[in-house]
């Protein structure tokens, strides 16, 4: 079994395709886990009240798709709208979106 390494990185094109299991990536897996615990530790966390209504509104949405379709796509147009709206009042406008407005 070959290990992978950060300082000699595996080669995609070097597997076998037919046998990725030969390559022992634990240590690059290893890395990956640390660095997305480094970067979740330095997240701006979202409130709690902000989390729960963006739950909610998924969940409305998922059972809006499955009753009115059409009605959720007009939410989410509704949505990009208060998305980009908070992009300008925050200075990181996201790309602009077209749909209904209000």
């Amino acid at each position: 079994m070959r290990l992978a390494r950060r300082d000699q990185p595996l080669s995609w094109e070097d597997v076998d395709r037919n046998a990725p299991h030969l390559y022992d990536t634990r240590q690059i897996q290893d890395d990956w886990a640390r660095h997305i615990d480094d970067v979740e530790a330095r997240a701006v966390p979202v409130p709690d009240v902000l989390v729960a209504l963006l739950d909610q509104v998924e969940q409305e949405l998922d059972r809006l798709a499955s009753d009115a379709p059409l009605a959720a796509l007009r939410a989410i147009s509704r949505l990009e709208h208060v998305i980009a709206e908070a992009g300008d009042a925050t200075g990181t406008r996201p790309r602009p979106t077209r749909g209904l407005e209000r």
